[in-house]
């Protein structure tokens, strides 16, 4: 499919409309937190565990209870409302049995009743909570549950005769087995001073990320390519934590593991662009450089497109089917991909064209030029139009005027008869 749309004369709307976005999405993760402006109020991040210290932990309850519930206990036990529901997969499924995920932040002040005990740590801290936790549970539904018939097969399958979760072996029969309703399927433990050098890590790693691209680009191609991707790569990135901090999406590890994919993901559909720009440059030697932009984003747009949406197929069905767990990474993929997209067409580029039209000295020689074949192309036109008037002239002063022409001729040549 060939197009021929003019991008590069309509940069500067596309420039300004990104402007915009990304002076807005600063303004939702930077803004002071005391303004209230409705829609527009400053939300900040919601940090996860992994960059605000805390303790996760899954719980699975044999008799089953709702996701409300659990998060309502959860809450009156001081582990907060951070639940997310774990799908068990029906081959491992035992009955009616659930599983979630919880997550307790330790907060600041938290950590200050920590620290006033030398023997005091997170676990133990968040210790008497958890047990307070479970208690409810066992009020809420029950304390032990028993597994018979084709539920105990099942389990005996799934985890060994040996390791059903929550046993209590002294109440074994042979068609019987007794366990904890409530049993921890896995706890992690994270202190707010290994959190805070991870959110330092991990800038550290986005900026290292950006210097290695920054320098890869300008190797292979010229600096104003690398400049445009980078600046590209900066404009997906603010937008996108805009995005994550404007619907309060839980920034930790996965959702950062998003942000690092997309910038290889940009970075590669815009590495396309610019590879077909340098070889049109090649080509089309006589070409404006804006005329060889338009022409090579026109040529790779097919392709570009079509990249996005297969790869969108794949994200949205991550969306839709892969459960809480990794909601927040495939949205902020599938985002990402359309903002990744939308950067190396009308960004990029652009920015290549700008750098260019400033500083390339293959432009200013190519005007200089243009300039001194219009002026002569001036001169000879005003030639012309004299030729044409003294023509004009010559026709109304009829064969006297020749004579006394030529007359004026010999004498000026100094010639006699």
């Amino acid at each position: 499919m060939k197009t021929n749309f003019k991008f590069i004369e309509r940069s500067r709307v596309f420039l300004i409309f990104s402007l915009v976005l990304i002076l807005v999405s600063m303004w939702f993760f930077l803004g002071p937190k005391n303004v209230n402006l409705g829609v527009f109020t400053p939300r900040g991040f919601n940090l996860g565990v992994d960059f605000q210290g805390g303790i996760v932990h899954q719980v699975m309850i044999y008799s089953g209870i709702s996701q409300d519930k659990i998060r309502e206990l959860a809450v009156s036990s001081g582990l907060g409302n951070e639940i997310q529901n774990i799908i068990i997969p029906d081959e491992k499924k035992i009955g009616s049995s659930t599983s979630y995920l919880i997550k307790t932040i330790i907060s600041e002040q938290d950590q200050e009743e920590i620290d006033k005990d030398p023997n005091m740590t997170s676990l133990k801290f968040v210790e008497n909570r958890t047990t307070k936790f479970y208690t409810s549970i066992y009020e809420e539904t029950r304390e032990s549950y028993e597994l018979t018939g084709e539920e105990l097969a099942k389990a005996i399958k799934v985890y060994g005769e040996e390791n059903i979760p929550g046993e209590i072996k002294e109440l074994r029969t042979a068609d019987k087995r007794v366990v904890k309703n409530a049993v921890k399927e896995s706890q992690n433990v994270i202190s707010p001073q290994y959190s805070k050098g991870l959110r330092f890590k991990s800038v550290m790693l986005v900026i290292f990320v950006f210097l290695i691209l920054l320098t890869y680009v300008a190797f292979r191609f010229k600096i104003q390519y690398s400049v445009g991707a980078i600046l590209a790569l900066v404009h997906d990135t603010l937008i996108m934590l805009g995005f994550i901090s404007f619907f309060r999406l839980e920034l930790d590890m996965t959702v950062l593991a998003a942000i690092m994919t997309l910038i290889g993901y940009s970075i590669n559909d815009t590495i396309v662009v610019f590879d077909r720009v340098r070889e049109n440059f090649t080509i089309m030697k006589e070409s404006s450089s804006v005329r060889i932009i338009n022409v090579s984003i026109n040529q790779t747009l097919s392709r570009t497109i079509m990249t996005s949406l297969t790869t969108l197929l794949a994200t949205v069905s991550l969306l839709l089917f892969a459960g809480d767990k990794i909601r927040g990474f495939s949205l902020v993929l599938t985002v990402g991909i359309i903002v990744g997209t939308y950067s190396s067409i009308f960004i990029a580029s652009p920015i290549v064209n700008i750098w260019d039209s400033l500083f390339s000295k293959k432009k200013t020689k190519k005007e200089k030029k243009d300039k001194k074949i219009g002026g002569a192309e001036k001169s000879v036109l005003e030639s012309k139009d004299d030729g044409v008037e003294s023509q004009k002239t010559s026709s109304t002063t009829g064969g006297s005027g020749s004579a006394i022409s030529k007359k004026m001729l010999k004498k000026l040549s100094g010639k006699k008869k």
